[in-house]
């Protein structure tokens, strides 16, 4: 039979978790414990109108002659 339950949200709201309590033929409570995880919000699209998109950063490096 069941006696109770809760549920709440855990990991920052990316996961919720419930909990429900029942007796057991023997009298005793048994508590069962359910976690569901999903997924955090999409992330947006890259919009092509960004600067980055128009000029990506580029990484270079001048040669510097070595004198000896």
């Amino acid at each position: 039979m069941l006696v109770g339950g809760a549920v709440s949200y855990v990991a920052g709201k990316q996961a919720v978790r419930t909990v429900y309590w029942r007796t057991a033929n023997n009298g005793r409570l048994l508590k069962t414990a359910k976690t569901c995880m999903f997924q955090g919000p999409p992330k947006p699209a890259r919009s092509s109108t960004a600067a980055s998109s128009v000029c990506p950063a580029q990484s270079h490096m001048d040669l510097i002659p070595k004198v000896i």
